[in-house]
């Protein structure tokens, strides 16, 4: 008996993306999972991201577009909600992926779900190789270069950064079914997910960079961002001590807005759970996150390996407290 391989899916965002999107479909066609299809979403693309996409045949693939003007993190949304598989990829259309990416993390995920089911959420990531326009390596992968953490697993964890860009990540149905539709408070797509692996599933990692995680300039988020360490921010500040320090303290209330957001929309599923099982360590840190004094929120995640150092935590725990809805709208996808 020969054997069953499971249909993935693989959710494309697009908008202009005629300079790198050729190579990006190349990796995928190149892809050992037998059985793959992608579902692209297109933004209101003005140049020929759209001629790209209907020539490629390697794989089947349909295109969901329509006025476009969405941003990236609801262009995400939107093509994750015309998958249909019990297993879907997100990918950006200017990366590469290594042949075996989907299979090593769908290996990962059948492994998951062999202790757990099929109905428990789960999410999986996996290394980035970090490299400039030509995908040339740029010196080292994303969680050498980064502040981010590949054992991030748990709730404390992810509630004041996100860790991996959605393009490193695989989902199933179920995590998939939970995540969708996006609420409004969140602040990006793949954070929310992550936090809701975090508080009623599980997060896997394989630790290879499956992806070379191209930095061109014009990326919506990208490396640059996630580089933007407490060096670089106490540098600034050295040269120009009072701007300085205003853009830190924005900065903190930022990210203080975008953490309260993802709770809110958190605890609404919380509320809304028809499990009627919520893990008690969830609920709890929940309870401190939205009703405990800053002491007791920022011992909370004083230990959890959340990418920010022990002022940032202090920081933004302290805003949390005053802060209300998300951070700044997400653009266009680049």
């Amino acid at each position: 008996m020969s054997e069953f391989i499971p249909h993935v899916e693989i959710a494309l965002a697009t908008y202009n993306g005629a300079c790198f999107l050729p190579e990006q479909l190349a990796s995928i066609a190149a892809q050992r999972w037998p059985d793959i299809s992608v579902v692209a979403a297109d933004d209101g693309s003005t140049d020929t991201t759209l001629d790209i996409l209907s020539t490629f045949k390697a794989r089947p693939l349909r295109v969901v577009a329509d006025t476009g003007g969405r941003g990236v993190r609801d262009n995400f949304a939107f093509a994750l909600g015309a998958t249909v598989a019990p297993y879907v990829f997100l990918s950006d259309q200017d990366d590469w992926w290594e042949a075996d990416k989907v299979s090593a993390m769908m290996a990962k995920m059948l492994e998951i779900e062999g202790v757990h089911g099929a109905a428990h959420p789960t999410l999986i990531t996996c290394d980035l190789a970090i490299v400039d326009r030509n995908l040339q390596p740029t010196g080292g992968n994303w969680f050498a270069v980064t502040s981010k953490s590949a054992d991030a697993h748990s709730l404390a964890d992810l509630v004041l950064t996100g860790h991996v860009p959605g393009c490193a990540m695989a989902v199933n149905r179920a995590l998939l079914e939970m995540a969708l539709p996006i609420p409004t408070d969140v602040y990006i797509h793949d954070w929310w997910m992550t936090l809701l692996a975090a508080a009623f599933g599980t997060i896997g990692h394989v630790d290879r960079p499956l992806i070379r995680y191209r930095q061109h300039g014009s990326n919506t988020l990208g490396a640059a961002t996630a580089m933007s360490s407490p060096f670089t921010k106490l540098r600034a500040m050295l040269k120009a001590p009072l701007s300085g320090l205003r853009y830190q303290r924005a900065f903190y209330a930022d990210q203080a807005r975008i953490a309260n957001g993802n709770l809110a929309a958190l605890q609404g599923v919380v509320r809304h759970s028809t499990s009627g099982h919520v893990p008690a360590p969830v609920q709890n840190l929940l309870n401190v996150l939205a009703h405990g004094g800053w002491w007791r929120r920022y011992r909370a995640l004083h230990g959890a390996q959340t990418g920010a150092s022990g002022i940032a935590k202090a920081a933004i725990t302290w805003h949390m407290r005053r802060s209300r809805g998300t951070g700044p709208t997400m653009p266009n996808t680049p």
